[in-house]
């Protein structure tokens, strides 16, 4: 596992098992996810702040009070697109998704810090070998990956770490990981889209 710091020089992180190769944001193991309602279709504005709280945490972690203030702001910001109450109750599309993401990146930014989205650049016909791919080389650079999970769960998600056989989520519903096998970009349990990946990267300011 690779992390970079604001030269862009890759520093070396010793993946926790030789047995067990995994390539994870290290920050998963001492924060626990926040989890939305049971009954709100908001997984997609809990994603965003589950990603933004794994990102910061090294650098400029989030308080309670940070965190709720940007959940406030998440809200607002549906609210003006007039597209709260469909998210509450239905969840949202991807364009809206992209929108909510980015607003929450240029709120939570800090003075010292610049968080970084980018969403994943593929050929006309990915392959979903080609989205493991970047989902990997993006948690390499410390980089949690903003996932979308059609059909099987219909729900929006942070990968936090991966190894050979599975994804791993920082999850707002308890889910713990997807298996590959079960991904596909139209087949499978769990469809991808491939325009729907985006990865958060927090750079100190140089």
């Amino acid at each position: 596992m690779m992390a970079a710091d604001c030269t862009g020089n890759p520093h070396p992180i010793i993946p926790r098992s030789a047995h067990l190769p995994i390539i994870e944001i290290t920050a998963r193991h001492n924060i626990q996810p926040l989890h939305q309602g049971k009954l709100d279709g908001l997984c997609g504005l809990y994603a965003a702040i589950n990603a933004l709280r794994l990102v910061l945490h090294d650098h400029h972690a989030l308080t309670n009070a940070g965190t709720k203030r940007l959940f406030e702001q998440g809200a607002f910001y549906l609210e003006r697109k007039g597209a709260l109450r469909e998210a509450l109750a239905h969840g949202m599309e991807t364009r809206r998704w992209h929108g909510l993401v980015r607003h929450m990146v240029k709120r939570a930014s800090p003075d010292t810090f610049s968080i970084e989205l980018e969403r994943a650049a593929f050929g006309r016909k990915p392959a979903i070998g080609d989205i493991f791919d970047w989902i990997d080389a993006s948690l390499s650079r410390n980089s949690p990956v903003l996932i979308q999970l059609d059909k099987g769960l219909n729900h929006f998600s942070v990968v936090a770490a991966s190894t050979q056989s599975s994804l791993h989520l920082f999850d707002s519903c308890g889910h713990r990981f997807v298996k590959r096998t079960s991904c596909g970009i139209q087949t499978g349990f769990h469809h991808i889209p491939p325009n729907a990946l985006l990865r958060m990267t927090a750079r100190q300011r140089c």
